[in-house]
């Protein structure tokens, strides 16, 4: 049996930081049906039309979505919206700065927008595939190596977020230690 981890990571690393600077600036350039357009260039007017169009283009989803053709399915929780994987990468790399990688979407506060004055959070859903574990193999799992594994292997891809000119992330801790539910078999 394979297990799929949906992870909900929080935007919390870079993401929130960026997103807040890049509501007052854009970023330096801002990509709009694939014409740049630098901030520093546009009066007060014309960067609040910017915004309002950015808004505007984006299409969310409520209720059931079905996630990277089946994959999973997700439950759009009540005062929530849900940003298509397409859409989200465009807030990920274009409008808030950060790396290209794989996103099944962004999932906002019904009252946030990427770009909103009052932008306080959204929430990243990823993908991995980590295959079969057996249950006694689960129940050994050590979360605290786990957790330095995975921090030794984000020191060492910060060489590479430099090199392509992105600040580098330091992986604290867990904002919830994990654990395997024997029950449902899940991770």
């Amino acid at each position: 049996m394979k297990h799929f981890l949906l992870s909900i990571a929080l935007i919390a690393f870079s993401y929130v930081a960026i997103a807040q600077d890049d509501v007052e600036t854009l970023s330096e350039t801002t990509i709009l049906d694939d014409t740049e357009v630098e901030s520093d260039e546009l009066s007060d007017e014309e960067y609040e039309i910017l915004v309002d169009s950015i808004h505007a283009s984006f299409n969310y989803e409520y209720g059931s979505i079905s996630l990277n053709e089946d994959l999973a399915t997700l439950q759009v929780p009540s005062g929530y919206k849900f940003l298509n994987a397409a859409q989200s990468k465009y807030v990920l790399e274009d409008l808030w700065g950060n790396m290209p990688e794989e996103t099944l979407g962004l999932l906002f506060p019904e009252d946030i927008d990427p770009l909103s004055d009052n932008f306080t959070y959204a929430v990243e859903i990823t993908y991995t595939e980590d295959g079969f574990i057996e249950d006694e193999d689960a129940e050994d799992i050590d979360y605290d190596e786990l957790l330095e594994t995975m921090q030794e292997e984000s020191e060492a891809m910060n060489e590479e977020r430099k090199k392509l000119g992105y600040d580098g992330i330091e992986l604290i801790g867990w904002a919830q230690p994990p654990y395997y539910d024997n029950t449902t078999k899940k991770l």
